[in-house]
């Protein structure tokens, strides 16, 4: 890239950045190019002149359609000062507006607050997973809304290279679809711990151990229910814990044999387990040793991805093993 090249880009960029004053992208360009003409008496367009004096970097002079550029380092401070008293204010009212929030659950009456609305909701899930120390444990369901289907969370794509812990079972709907299934593979490319499950009930996500959110689809309705600490979100936590205990790793749920690919004595084997039987009693049934029963019983925790023996139970009744 030559010379001229790398001016224009660097020009972009810094009339980009004067947006952040309120400036037109118009008017940010026709600013830099006066600025850097190397006189202070310029001849600004009729179209942005007004908006570049209200920013105050134009003041006009006596002398007709002559008006002279102002110390943008002087403007810009005035701007940041402005900025920090405004952003001072809203803090200051957000404490304020907080304390009269929090009234009613410091008196222990509020477990549960309600959102409504997606953009409330959204907000909230962001803000609360920015605050998370360890990790975020979600089911995910849909129905999925059309614009951000596909697409990776923000915010977990910026908390994952911190070492914050993503855990999230997705339900058959998702893991099944071509998009969802690509923002899935970036999310675990990044750390993410994703497991799929058949019956996902519901759309919930837990933020350390003190927050809950769920949130509910009704058609284009959102609604987003916080629970906060108490036995419900213990019993929240609890309900993830057993579905993530019989999910099955993604990745490795495609290569689970269908019904017609087990044979009738691994589904002997199969019911047997379901039944308690210990292993001693397992292999006499199967005429078998134990140490053959153990490597079968390996071979079928290795081709379900369960890691433990339970779990390859519940994948063996959901997927029609034993009847």
């Amino acid at each position: 890239m030559d010379g001229t090249s790398n001016r224009a880009a660097q020009r972009a960029v810094e009339a980009q950045e004067l947006h952040q004053m309120g400036l037109s992208t118009a008017a940010g360009q026709a600013y830099l190019e006066m600025l850097g003409q190397g006189t202070r008496r310029v001849s600004p367009p009729p179209e942005v002149r007004s908006e570049l004096a209200a920013a105050g970097l134009l003041g006009e002079t006596a002398e007709a359609g002559v008006w002279l550029l102002n110390d943008p380092r002087q403007v810009l401070r005035a701007a940041a000062r402005r900025h920090r008293r405004q952003a001072e204010a809203v803090l200051h009212l957000e404490h304020r507006l907080g304390t009269l929030w929090d009234r009613p659950r410091a008196a222990g009456t509020e477990i549960v607050e309600v959102l409504h609305g997606r953009s409330a909701v959204t907000q909230v899930a962001d803000s609360s997973q920015l605050a998370v120390r360890h990790q975020v444990r979600s089911l995910d369901r849909g129905p999925y809304s059309p614009s951000t289907a596909g697409t990776m969370c923000p915010i977990q794509r910026e908390m994952l290279p911190r070492g914050i812990r993503y855990r999230t079972v997705y339900g058959g709907d998702a893991a099944s679809a071509p998009h969802i299934r690509r923002a899935i593979g970036e999310a675990m490319d990044l750390g993410e711990d994703a497991r799929v499950h058949a019956a996902v009930p519901m759309r919930l996500r837990i933020m350390d151990e003190d927050l809950g959110l769920i949130v509910l689809n009704e058609e284009e309705r959102v609604t987003g229910v916080l629970v906060h600490p108490s036995p419900l979100l213990a019993a929240l936590i609890g309900l993830f814990d057993s579905i993530w205990a019989t999910s099955v790793p993604l990745g490795v749920a495609e290569d689970i044999p269908r019904l017609d690919d087990v044979d009738g004595h691994t589904r002997r084997l199969l019911r047997l387990m379901a039944s308690g039987l210990t292993d001693e009693h397992m292999s006499r049934e199967l005429g078998i040793s134990r140490r053959t029963l153990s490597r079968k019983v390996q071979q079928l925790l290795e081709h379900s991805g369960a890691r433990t023996r339970f779990q390859l139970g519940v994948q063996a009744a959901r997927r029609g093993w034993i009847v």
